[in-house]
């Protein structure tokens, strides 16, 4: 045999052998490719998972945004319908007010149960059941009416002798005392007062009875002193003499019995 041909036949042996130690290719694995379908299965349901949880949270959040809004709305609510309310029952207080003092006019009360309100021409004293006729020429007057206790009340009068003008002896907040009292007392609350005197049984000590009515005395009582002299140490005669006209004034409207009438 040739050289060469001894060479080609090993050459075709030694492909032939390699050819079958390659031999064909291994079948693909079954389990294998079933796990890597089912691991992207898994993958996408997770993933779907995912999204619907967000999804859920997220509706969550806006639902319970909705009923917070809806709840703050209602408590808004309750509040409005609360402040409208005090409003009315402010605006209905403001009504009643007025009214009261428009019944009252003027003057002032302190511990009474009804005020005495006052005209151009009388002071109503609702308590008593009366009215005083104001004397012509006594300007600014005003009152302070007392329940003393559940027997006694009183009414004090300040006033200004033909003239407009206001002065310290006819202000209560200068002269707590006024310039003239009336009191009301049950008939017999003086009677064990130890005295001869009629009228200290009838009205105590410093003041005259000016009529008995319906089982009360109704007694009057002057200032003991002058305000503008001896409080406020004045030393002005034309205002002592303003200040004495005027308490002769208020002493001719309450100690004159004909000037009551009931209401």
């Amino acid at each position: 045999m040739e050289p060469n041909q001894q060479i080609n036949q090993q050459m075709d042996q030694q492909i032939s052998n390699e050819a079958q130690n390659i031999g064909p290719e291994k079948p693909i694995d079954e389990n294998i490719m079933t796990q890597g379908i089912s691991d992207k299965n898994n993958k996408k349901t997770g993933i779907i998972l995912g999204f619907a949880l967000l999804f859920l949270i997220a509706a969550g959040g806006v639902g319970f945004g909705v009923w917070a809004m809806m709840d703050g709305n209602n408590q808004k609510k309750q509040l409005e319908n609360q402040i409208s309310s005090l409003r009315e029952q402010n605006s209905e207080l403001a009504d009643r007010l007025e009214e009261i003092e428009e019944t009252s006019n003027s003057g002032s009360s302190d511990g009474a149960s009804d005020s005495a309100p006052i005209s151009d021409e009388y002071i109503y004293v609702n308590d008593w059941g009366l009215k005083i006729k104001i004397p012509d020429g006594l300007k600014n007057v005003d009152y302070k009416f007392r329940q003393i206790d559940n027997n006694i009340s009183s009414l004090s009068v300040v006033g200004v002798a033909n003239s407009e003008q206001m002065f310290d002896f006819a202000d209560f907040e200068k002269n707590s005392v006024g310039l003239g009292n009336v009191h009301r007392a049950p008939e017999d609350y003086y009677s064990d007062a130890i005295a001869s005197d009629d009228s200290v049984r009838e009205c105590g000590f410093d003041s005259g009875l000016v009529f008995n009515s319906n089982g009360y005395n109704y007694c009057f009582s002057g200032p003991q002193v002058l305000y503008t002299a001896d409080y406020a140490n004045i030393n002005d005669a034309t205002l002592i003499e303003l200040e004495i006209d005027s308490t002769n004034l208020i002493r001719e409207m309450l100690a004159n019995p004909d000037n009551y009438s009931k209401i």
